[in-house]
């Protein structure tokens, strides 16, 4: 299991959240994602230890740490997937909310397109 590591300083480097981490047992992995399209770092980091106990101690011992000026949070990170999607809305959802509804999604039509529209049937 790992542990996530929120409100991460952006200017934080695997070195820095490792030494943390290493007073609390051994780290076995330290991972900074990268947004994909910018390549800056995400401000979260996920650290695994090498037993659930090492885990449990860094968890307790460093929730609300700061880091560079800022309180971190630190969780037992969960599996990928396995907290629910929270939706993003968009036209898919007007589509599945109700099939009978008169509600009309009409950001992108022309006046015109959307005057046509609410005269059809």
């Amino acid at each position: 299991m790992s542990i996530f590591v929120g409100n991460l300083p952006f200017r934080a480097e695997q070195e820095d959240v490792i030494e943390l981490f290493a007073a609390h047992g051994e780290v076995t992995n330290c991972a900074l994602p990268l947004e994909r399209d910018t390549g800056r770092k995400r401000g979260f980091a996920f650290v695994e230890m090498v037993d659930e106990a090492a885990e449990a101690a860094a968890i307790e011992a460093l929730q609300g740490a700061e880091l560079m000026g800022r309180p971190l949070r630190i969780n037992k990170a969960e599996p990928r997937g396995s907290a629910p999607r929270r939706g993003g809305g968009g036209i898919a959802s007007l589509a599945r909310a109700t099939p009978q509804s008169q509600t009309m999604f009409a950001s992108t039509l022309s006046r015109a397109a959307v005057v046509a529209a609410a005269r059809a049937p």
